[in-house]
């Protein structure tokens, strides 16, 4: 699956695709109560950014700024779920939450010792926190079936 410094890169492009995914919904929903939510998450991606870049740095490696292709289809999605109202929104960032998560548990799994051991002290339990909120945010929207 690639050096240390290429799996943390595939890391890096899918915490920046939830940072733009979350600036989109932003943007879009209005409600006080999800934005601080929103928000929230948003922020702890950004921080998750800055430690998978100053990780990557620090092999020796160049850091990726391009979210990538699955960036381009988080946008699609949560723009067109923004469009249908903020339960279908909240439910593509949960969706993206889920498969973050399993991302990081998978990458804890089988990355070197020193990969595993930052994701698993540096960034999995940050993860299971936004899944956990976003989770709770859409399980208590009135709309979200």
């Amino acid at each position: 699956m690639g050096t240390p410094e290429e799996r943390l890169n595939s890391l890096l492009q899918g915490e920046l695709s939830a940072v733009e995914t979350y600036d989109m919904a932003l943007e879009k929903i209005t409600t006080p109560a999800t934005n601080k939510v929103l928000a929230e998450c948003r922020n702890c991606h950004a921080n998750r950014v800055e430690k998978l870049t100053q990780m990557v740095t620090s092999l020796g490696a160049t850091p990726t700024t391009q979210s990538g292709a699955w960036g381009a289809f988080a946008k699609l999605v949560a723009g067109g779920a923004v469009v249908l109202g903020e339960g279908p929104a909240v439910g593509a960032l949960k969706e993206g939450e889920d498969q973050g998560l399993e991302t990081y548990k998978g990458a804890a799994k089988n990355a070197d010792d020193a990969s595993s051991q930052f994701v698993v002290s540096d960034l999995l339990l940050a993860q299971e926190n936004t899944q956990k909120a976003i989770t709770h945010l859409y399980e208590n929207m009135p709309a979200h079936a």
